[in-house]
């Protein structure tokens, strides 16, 4: 189990990505791009829809702090799991899910 400090910290960055009020960086955009181009087709759920959200959105900052890619994949998956188990926050990603769904096609580097 990843330390319990670190996991807060993701979790409070992971929250403040949705409800900022500021644009999202074109890295994190590009990263949505992969997630909406590889589940188009996908209807919305935990998984893989929210753990790959959630993992696009945080794999930069995760593998700055050095983490193990186990410890990776463990804190985005329970904060995939806390963001969809809460009933605001999985209707906001299913929102959000919908109208990138809705979006032509996103260009991504190979």
């Amino acid at each position: 189990m990843p330390d319990p400090q670190l996991l807060e910290t993701v979790l409070r960055e992971t929250l403040s990505l949705g409800g900022s009020g500021q644009p999202l960086a074109p890295e994190d955009w590009q990263a949505l791009s992969v997630v909406v181009n590889r589940h188009r087709q996908v209807p919305f759920s935990r998984t893989p829809v929210v753990t790959d959200l959630v993992g696009a959105l945080l794999r930069d900052r995760l593998t700055s702090w050095q983490l193990a890619e186990s410890a990776q994949f463990e804190i985005t998956s329970l904060i995939a799991d806390t963001l969809y188990e809460d009933a605001a926050s999985r209707e906001r990603l299913r929102t959000l899910w919908e109208r990138l769904c809705q979006m032509p096609l996103l260009e991504h580097p190979a």
